[in-house]
């Protein structure tokens, strides 16, 4: 199983309530995928950055899993994936996410 981290940057610091996955054509994430919100742009999970609530688990391709952040601060959203499949993060692009947010 490989492991990557990926960074969405909000431009400036924002509450973030939930992050929506939508799991893509290829088998790509697993349960152990998450979510981390914070201002530290170099190391996604600790120093100042939380984590988000873990959902349950994928249904199937297109099913979506949604992260309660419950309004964590921060500038930047981390997504940890991990992969089960042969060359899934090269299909990575195949996941859709959106992320709720105010000021």
């Amino acid at each position: 199983m490989q492991a990557q981290w990926v960074r969405f940057d909000l431009i400036e610091e924002r509450a973030v309530y939930s992050v929506r996955m939508v799991a893509g054509p290829v088998p790509t994430a697993d349960d152990a995928t998450q979510i981390w919100v914070g201002n530290n742009a170099s190391l996604p999970a600790g120093a100042g950055n939380g984590p988000c609530e873990l959902p349950p688990p994928f249904a199937g391709v297109g099913s979506t899993r949604v992260f309660n952040c419950a309004g964590l601060f921060g500038r930047y959203v981390f997504s940890l994936v991990t992969c089960t499949a042969p060359g899934c993060f090269s299909n990575y692009a195949g996941a859709c996410f959106l992320i709720e947010c105010g000021v």
